[in-house]
């Protein structure tokens, strides 16, 4: 059976939401694992030259596979966040029977595209756990730079930025089993604020990946009329502001966000053709469902405050 690694985490994710009992040093701990899987991530991407050349720079001088090791440290750290030992006791054998295939598919490629060069870096660097043995600085090639295709693309930032939303889920389904109905009370306007914000910081991963990606594609309407978004979001400002609960400003944060990456899109687009962009396919069903959210969640919060 194979099992789809990128299924495992949302999977931890999940589980972690039903089961957490966050600690204080378990979020510790867990959140310097994350900045150091964040930080590797980033080193093993930007040097990282696929299919071109056999990248051996930067942290590919310690560990054949940098990319996968900054994934174990993020999980790692999210089991800690978690804190349940048996979670992490369940989890990483599984980690390690769909990542120990992933490695040795990629290997054989490896091969098969750098006879020459791969056999002695095999010899050289250990699979994923740095063990003492690296590649000496003379002989590695490729340097880190944020001109790399993978940053390009933008979904290295989008995929980061889901990382750090996986910990605030996590809590936040630890706190919304506390507290239930309680979470809405004025004396926990400032928590539900918290946990509003993770979805919306979800929709913008969605809206920076796709604004990188294709960037012909309009997060938003009135692309023609750039006064109308700007009017828009001075709107939902000052709507969130008059009703005064802490959580509806997640709206109008959403609404800037998008309008900013939205911008950032549309002057990578050839000018001739700016005027034909389609609107995003997310954007109907992101503002229904951001209306009937705040909606729901405004008489919630009137009705446990009454």
């Amino acid at each position: 059976m194979r099992l789809r690694r990128r299924n495992l985490r949302k999977l931890l994710i999940a589980v972690g939401c039903v089961v957490a009992t966050v600690e204080v040093w378990g979020a510790v701990i867990g959140g310097l694992l994350l900045v150091a899987g964040s930080l590797l991530h980033l080193g093993s991407k930007g040097c990282l030259e696929q299919n071109r050349r056999l990248t051996t720079a930067g942290p590919y001088r310690f560990t054949r596979n940098p990319f996968y090791l900054a994934n174990l440290l993020i999980d790692v750290g999210l089991c800690f966040v978690i804190g349940h030992v048996w979670i992490a006791a369940l989890y990483l054998p599984l980690w390690w029977f769909s990542y120990r295939e992933t490695m040795r598919r990629e290997e054989a490629r490896l091969l098969k595209l750098f006879p020459d060069a791969y056999p002695g870096y095999r010899a050289s660097v250990p699979l994923l756990f740095p063990t003492g043995r690296r590649l000496p600085p003379e002989r590695a090639k490729g340097r880190f730079s944020w001109d790399n295709a993978a940053f390009a693309q933008g979904s290295e930032y989008a995929r980061l930025l889901g990382i750090w939303i996986a910990p605030g889920m996590i809590l936040a389904g630890e706190i919304l089993r506390r507290e239930r109905l309680a979470v809405f009370e004025e004396s926990q306007s400032w928590v539900l604020a918290g946990i509003v914000l993770l979805p919306t910081a979800w929709l913008v991963k969605l809206a920076l990946a796709e604004s990188f990606r294709r960037p012909e594609t309009a997060l938003l309407p009135f692309g023609s009329a750039p006064f109308l978004r700007h009017a828009m979001t001075v709107l939902l400002f000052f709507g969130a502001a008059l009703f005064g609960w802490p959580w509806a400003m997640s709206l109008p944060l959403l609404w800037g966000g998008l309008v900013v990456l939205d911008h950032r899109g549309r002057a990578r687009v050839d000018p001739a053709i700016r005027s034909q962009r389609r609107i995003w396919g997310y954007f109907p069903p992101i503002a229904i469902g951001s209306a009937a959210a705040v909606g729901l969640l405004g008489v919630l919060t009137r009705g446990v405050a009454g």
